[in-house]
């Protein structure tokens, strides 16, 4: 006994969906940005020591983290995005992703950055309302001595509410 089998109309349109279905799937699988895991660690670039608390960040996204106290750090790049490290008192650096599994970044040492600093402190908050208060104060005011300022705060600087 001979039976043939011979799949309807729909059973071919079913199985034509699948296969389309899958293409598309598979495609779009290999599409999509290829990230990989990128490794470094900033140091100073005068002494080689490492920067703990280094900004690193992915240009053009908000994706980034900060260096440990090894001044290592880690994160998921696609690669030939470019990382942006920043450091209080460095200049800014910018290192292109590469395949390279581990990156060795230098931060020179830039005195200029260091004219202004911003002092900010938070007071509580109250009925809802916040109490902020900052302070700037430029190089020359922190060379004096804090107890000149114990009743009178200091001279020359400006604060905000």
């Amino acid at each position: 006994m001979k039976q043939h089998y011979e799949l309807s109309n729909v059973s071919w349109r079913m199985a034509r969906g699948l296969i389309v279905g899958l293409v598309l799937t598979t495609a779009s699988f290999f599409s999509m940005a290829q990230t990989a895991p990128v490794k470094g660690r900033v140091t100073d670039g005068v002494d080689n020591t490492p920067l703990i608390g280094a900004n690193v960040l992915i240009k053009s996204t908000s994706n980034g983290t900060i260096t440990d106290v090894n001044g290592e750090f880690a994160l998921d790049a696609e690669p030939g995005s470019t990382l942006i490290i920043t450091y209080i008192g460095y200049t800014s650096k910018e290192v292109e992703v590469t395949s390279i599994d581990f990156i060795n970044i230098a931060l020179e040492r830039n005195a200029m950055s260091l004219n202004e600093v911003v002092v900010g402190g938070f007071w509580g908050a109250k009925e809802g309302k916040s109490f902020w208060s900052r302070q700037f104060c430029r190089q020359q005011d922190l060379a004096r001595p804090a107890t000149a300022y114990h009743r009178t705060g200091p001279s020359g600087c400006s604060a905000e509410s």
